[in-house]
């Protein structure tokens, strides 16, 4: 009798739910997901305000991104690599671009189709001075060789452990957490 009362309650529970419960199409979950990813942006871009710092990143497209690490040396937590971004300018006039980056990182260089550019580094963020201006349509392409101690912001960004006595490295981080450990 017992289970009986406990299997009705869980149905008077639970059957509201079932009934109720709408089915999303795969549009309209995109959608979720990209208005969510813009609230994720404007949140970015107010931080960065306050901070004194803009972050705007639709003057240009990323189209490609190449990425070389080095994790040999794990004990140390430290995390040395280049990245390669070949991207399409979106406006007329464009003479820098920032790309997201935590301060926990090192920007040991960057070039600019092959030739070296200094940069600045306003809290989170590489400035990146482009070696002329560019227009709406053309590409150009960053280097950026870079190294230090990948400080997660959270969601596994990016994570140094050990399983049965081996040390590991793992990643979760396209696209928010992806800062942490790449520009």
């Amino acid at each position: 009798m017992r289970t009986k009362i406990i299997l009705l309650m869980l149905c008077m529970v639970m059957l509201p739910g079932v009934l109720l419960a709408q089915e999303i199409s795969r549009r309209e979950f995109i959608n979720s997901e990209w208005q969510m990813k813009v609230q994720r942006y404007e949140k970015d871009k107010a931080r960065m305000e306050n901070r004194g710092t803009i972050l705007d990143q639709t003057d240009y497209d990323a189209k490609y991104w190449e990425l070389h690490y080095d994790m040999t040396n794990i004990s140390g937590q430290i995390l040395t690599g280049k990245s390669v971004e070949t991207n399409l300018c979106n406006i007329d006039g464009l003479t820098s671009i920032d790309y997201d980056f935590t301060t926990g990182m090192t920007a040991d260089s960057v070039f600019i189709g092959g030739t070296r550019v200094t940069t600045t580094r306003p809290t989170n963020i590489l400035r990146i001075p482009l070696d002329r201006t560019y227009n709406t349509g053309e590409l150009f392409t960053t280097t950026v060789y870079y190294h230090g101690h990948p400080d997660p912001s959270g969601f596994g960004s990016f994570t140094f452990d050990s399983h049965s006595g081996t040390p590991i490295v793992s990643t979760l981080s396209e696209p928010e957490g992806s800062r942490d450990w790449w520009p």
